[in-house]
């Protein structure tokens, strides 16, 4: 009877040996190959959100603009001066002033007052022909009521706080309404908030001009 020479079945086995750690090292490849194309995908993606995020936003401008051309005004009148000593209040940035809707920017523009300084409740109250708008932001600890803030008096020593009113003025010397802030303390730093409501101010006179609002509304917004 024949029988394979011993040194065959152990060629054989070496091959398969060899073999096997062949397809191990090709699969270890392919799979390092899939995961770096995977990143490469990723990052692709990633840029190519980017970039057509960045062109969604300059076709918004470039329609903003188009709107301020075709009206024939200038962004600039909507520059606030003094408006980068607070770089957290994004709601001064003339574009947001130009392209928000008038009441919402009201309300806005109240309650950066509110955050931005020490007064417990600020309301926007405009008047004028065929114009009664109120915007009011109110922090949520405030002890105010709108009885007790409309009592409130700061010559009154019994009044237990204080309320300032700004006349909102044009170029012109029209008069749009007042911007008013409520303090629950009498030691309040009013003279601190008081550049900040100016800024404030004067970014809702020139938005109010700038829309030009002649419908009647009541707009009542808390900061929450």
């Amino acid at each position: 009877m024949n029988r394979a020479p011993p040194c065959a079945t152990t060629d054989c086995q070496g091959d398969a040996r060899r073999c096997a750690r062949q397809a191990c090292d090709l699969a270890s490849q392919l799979s390092r190959q899939g995961e770096q194309a995977r990143r490469q995908a990723s990052s692709i993606h990633a840029t190519t959100a980017a970039i057509l995020g960045r062109e969604r936003e300059q076709m918004h401008q470039y329609r903003i603009d188009a709107e301020i051309t075709a009206t024939e005004r200038s962004i600039e009148y909507l520059l606030v001066p003094g408006r980068e000593q607070y770089p957290d209040l994004a709601v001064l940035d003339p574009y947001l002033l130009a392209a928000a809707d008038p009441l919402l920017l009201l309300g806005r523009l109240a309650e950066a007052a509110l955050h931005g300084g020490s007064a417990d409740r600020i309301v926007v109250q405009l008047f004028g022909p065929g114009v009664e708008i109120e915007v009011e932001a109110m922090a949520p600890a405030s002890p105010f009521t709108r009885a007790a803030a409309l009592a409130a008096d700061a010559t009154e020593p019994d009044s237990g706080g204080i309320t300032r009113s700004m006349p909102m003025m044009t170029m012109t010397g029209r008069s749009l309404g007042f911007f008013s802030c409520y303090y629950d303390e009498p030691d309040a730093r009013i003279e601190e908030d008081r550049q900040l409501f100016d800024l404030v101010a004067s970014a809702a006179v020139k938005a109010v001009q700038w829309h030009g609002v002649r419908s009647r509304h009541r707009v009542e917004r808390r900061a929450s």
